[in-house]
């Protein structure tokens, strides 16, 4: 699985009013250089960062890898989470819990919520993407 998306971790000391998506520094930087005479696009998205708070997600066997940018993605891997720390995930008649919950549909986007161990601490990282398919998509 690989989308572009929006995200954010979850502080529980954090009011949610302070919480923010995380921002692309590598969209301004691309912004300098002379736009691409053609929009290239693929069955993951745009090739180029869609805006600046847009992020490069894909999921492998290891991990969910995040990267700044897709035409040099090995170098700017700006974060990960591994599989191995996701909490389980409980499938139900209501959807997911556990591990894996959905947070819903916002202008923001199409949300959910991964919930995971990073050592004695709850990782929580909120997701959201582009389009509803692509939400049900990474959630299954």
């Amino acid at each position: 699985m690989k989308s572009w998306g929006k995200f954010l971790h979850l502080d529980p000391k954090v009011p949610a009013k302070k919480l923010h998506f995380f921002m692309n520094s590598d969209f301004h930087e691309a912004n300098k250089k002379p736009a691409p005479v053609e929009v290239e696009e693929d069955d993951h998205g745009l090739i180029e960062i869609p805006n600046q708070d847009s992020f490069f997600f894909q999921l492998t066997n290891s991990g969910i890898f995040v990267t700044a940018t897709r035409r040099n993605d090995l170098a700017r891997t700006v974060d990960a989470l591994p599989l191995a720390n996701i909490k389980p995930i409980v499938k139900t008649k209501k959807g997911f819990s556990g591990g894996l919950e959905d947070q819903g549909n916002f202008e923001e986007g199409f949300c959910f919520r991964v919930n995971a161990m990073g050592g004695p601490e709850e990782l929580i990282w909120v997701i959201c993407v582009e389009d509803l398919k692509t939400k049900d998509d990474w959630m299954t």
